[in-house]
């Protein structure tokens, strides 16, 4: 039996057709995995940031803003004092003199600053020098160095803006292309002038913030020498207060103890008053205090001074004032003051407001504000 040549070339056919799909069908599967293995790789493009944020380089401080602060002056050396005090232990003062000695102690411990002199002297019938109650200096104070100012820097200059003059004819004197001419000259400066101009601008906007920059760092270090010299003057002020608070606890509160006195019998005002003046004129020559006081807690009776008052004591410029002062009767007070006020005004001295004050009138302030002018 003879086989059929188309069923033949039809199986042919379709052996042909099954080899031939056989490539399509592997690219395809190729082309597939292809495709799914790309998907599991991350993209390598960098994405684009619409807007870079502000990093601060490590290493590079944040400028920091500084305001404008004064400079902190520099503490200057007040000069001292002179503090002269007569104390009456006379027998007519007797029973106040302990009394005159703790008011005349408590004005002082409110009163005294470093470098004072101090000469608390007895009244009565003897001028002899060596006989003081206390006579010794506050000790002074070393006053610390500070810093010095920042130099300043001087004002940034106003740049003054340039104006290009404007080319204008009148008309007929030109002609049209001599105007032309002009015109376009005119533009080419302009141009020019504009090109400057903005140069100049850039310029002086890189100078100002140059300018500003060195401003905010002398800001910075006056501030910060602020800071050293505050803490400087915190320290002048502690100093001062030890300095002082160990010379009361030493030298004026024994003071505040009665001790027993055998009153004098006599009460030479005027020989301790030329003493006084002699030794506060010597100090006031060798210009090392502010002022000079005297002060004298007394009855203001002089019993027993040889000369009286032909001794001539030179009060020129010295404050004085007579406190807890003792009478038997306010008319003989009055007639005592009278007299005093007009001895003192004579010889140069400096009266306070209300210079004599009895023991009622007497309190440890106001002797300490009459210390103070």
């Amino acid at each position: 039996m003879r086989k059929s040549h188309t069923g033949h070339f039809r199986k042919v056919g379709q052996t042909m057709k099954r080899q031939k799909q056989k490539p399509i069908l592997g690219t395809l599967f190729i082309v597939i995995l292809s495709v799914s293995f790309q998907g599991c790789i991350p993209p390598t493009q960098t994405p684009t940031l619409t807007s870079s944020p502000s990093i601060t380089p490590i290493g590079e401080p944040t400028p920091t803003f500084c305001p404008y602060v004064t400079p902190i002056a520099p503490p200057t050396q007040t000069k001292p004092k002179l503090i002269y005090a007569l104390i009456d232990r006379s027998g007519s003062y007797g029973e106040f003199t302990q009394s005159a000695i703790t008011v005349l102690v408590q004005s002082l411990i409110l009163s005294i600053q470093p470098g004072d002199a101090l000469y608390l002297v007895w009244l009565g019938e003897d001028e002899d020098p060596d006989d003081y109650l206390l006579y010794e200096t506050v000790p002074p104070q070393v006053m610390p160095s500070v810093t010095p100012a920042v130099a300043t820097l001087p004002p940034f200059p106003t740049v003054t803006e340039t104006l290009v003059p404007t080319i204008t004819h009148t008309p007929g004197t030109m002609t049209v292309l001599e105007a032309q001419v002009a015109t376009q000259a005119a533009m080419t400066q302009s141009a020019r002038a504009t090109v400057t101009a903005q140069a100049g601008i850039s310029t002086a906007t890189s100078e100002a913030s140059n300018y500003e920059q060195n401003v905010n760092s002398q800001r910075c270090s006056q501030l910060a020498i602020n800071g050293f010299n505050h803490q400087k003057l915190l320290e002048l002020e502690e100093q001062k207060r030890e300095i002082v608070d160990s010379f009361i606890s030493q030298s004026l509160t024994p003071l505040l103890t009665p001790t027993i006195q055998i009153p004098d019998r006599g009460t030479h005002i005027y020989n301790n008053i030329f003493i006084a003046s002699r030794i506060i004129q010597t100090e006031q020559a060798k210009g090392t205090f502010s002022s000079s006081h005297l002060l004298i807690l007394s009855d203001m009776e002089d019993v027993g001074s040889k000369r009286g008052d032909e001794l001539y004591a030179n009060l020129q410029g010295v404050n004085v004032m007579v406190a807890m002062m003792y009478c038997k009767d306010s008319i003989l007070c009055q007639d005592r003051i009278n007299y005093w006020q007009n001895y003192f005004t004579e010889r140069g001295a400096i009266l306070p407001f209300n210079p004599f004050r009895i023991i009622q009138e007497t309190t440890p302030e106001s002797i300490a504000d009459f210390f103070n002018q």
